[in-house]
């Protein structure tokens, strides 16, 4: 669930600021960003040139926008 549909469940509920983000895989385990970076790379998931610019940032966290 996104953060805000979050807050218009539970408006007072802080329990999701700080949580950890990531992403479930085929299996149903959840990977945090960069074990699910590392994941998406293994299943040739990650383009590339992605990967490259990746790289070149230092930046080691898979986001959605990564896979599309």
């Amino acid at each position: 669930m996104g953060y805000a549909i979050l807050h218009e469940l539970h408006p007072n509920d802080k329990l999701h600021i700080g949580a950890e983000e990531g992403f479930i895989n085929h299996r149903g385990e959840f990977l945090n960003r960069d074990d699910a970076y590392n994941h998406a790379i293994e299943c040739g998931q990650i383009p590339a040139e992605l990967r490259h610019i990746k790289a070149e940032r230092h930046e080691e966290a898979l986001f959605s926008e990564d896979l599309y």
